[in-house]
């Protein structure tokens, strides 16, 4: 309960990405954060999960094998202009890490990632988030 005597709600965390063993691995330590998690690895299961609900954020892997990370992250912030997009990837190319940043991402992590510095991330890009909002009522 908040101050106000609310039930705060858990924020939402959407992971896309192919690595599933990574993957969990940062849903255990997002979710012992009180975050709630929803793993994806398709476009089409972020469309359906987006027609349904928002995320507060969203990780996202640009190097995915069966589609391409880039598009995928175009077309969500096509959906979710105020969303803050993470990219959580190993790719260390600077002309993918540019065009990550042109299509919209927020931030950027290379994996094997520090967990301190994820969660560092994710409360930066909500507080920000949530500022913005206050300034914009």
């Amino acid at each position: 309960m908040n101050k106000r005597g609310k039930k705060e709600m858990k924020k939402k965390i959407l992971i896309v990405d192919d690595d599933w063993s990574c993957d969990l691995t940062i849903k255990l330590f997002l979710t012992e954060k009180l975050f709630d998690v929803f793993l994806m690895n398709s476009y089409e299961q972020v469309y359906d999960f987006l027609k349904l609900d928002t995320p507060d954020i969203v990780l996202i892997d640009v190097l995915m094998k069966n589609e391409k990370g880039l598009e995928i992250l175009r077309k969500i912030k096509q959906k979710t202009q105020n969303i803050p997009l993470i990219i959580i990837s190993k790719a260390k190319n600077p002309l993918i890490i540019e065009k990550a940043f042109k299509c919209g991402a927020y931030d950027y992590l290379i994996k094997p990632m520090n967990f301190k510095d994820l969660n560092n991330k994710i409360c930066y890009a909500l507080n920000k988030k949530l500022i913005k909002r206050l300034h914009h009522v």
